[in-house]
């Protein structure tokens, strides 16, 4: 069984990337899906993706390959965000981020969204998504160290950016 993971700046220098079984990509693009070649042993795993200077994995790439049986998961980044879309045909959400798009928390592309480099620095983030920020701060607001008033503010602030 080869699990496919499509990662950058998530999971940016995670040992689970080099774990036996796991094939690591770079972000998923459109058409990455439909190059694989997948057994029914095989499952997916997206976590980050590409949207700006490339098209975004199409929805109907998910579809097909859920089609053919292999089990495909989203998390974390553009991941959470096609999961939540395709509740109910076959991708399975993982995770908190995941949890706020299908609450209605976060509901735009844009709360995932952050700059980052290319392979060659290991997809280094240089900005920092909305669902990190409300993560901090509800952290923060739990331990007692920010009041919610103030945490809805740097939310606000952030999401107007």
């Amino acid at each position: 069984m080869t699990i496919h993971v499509f990662a950058g700046p998530s999971l940016s220098g995670s040992p689970v990337l080099e774990l036996d079984g796991i094939c690591a990509h770079p972000p998923i693009a459109h058409g990455d899906l439909f190059r694989l070649r997948l057994s029914p042993d095989d499952a997916v795993l997206i976590v980050d993706g590409v949207y700006q200077h490339t098209a975004p994995v199409r929805h109907k790439e998910i579809l097909a390959v859920y089609a053919t049986g292999v089990p495909i998961y989203g998390t974390a980044s553009l991941g959470a965000l096609r999961a939540c879309e395709h509740l109910g045909h076959g991708m399975i959400g993982l995770g908190t981020v995941c949890g706020w798009y299908r609450d209605g928390r976060v509901f735009s592309d844009a709360d995932v969204a952050l700059t980052h480099g290319d392979a060659d620095v290991d997809f280094h983030a240089f900005t920092h998504a909305l669902v990190s920020i409300l993560s901090v701060t509800d952290r923060l607001v739990l331990a007692g160290r920010l009041d919610s008033a103030t945490a809805s503010r740097i939310v606000e602030t952030a999401r107007s950016v």
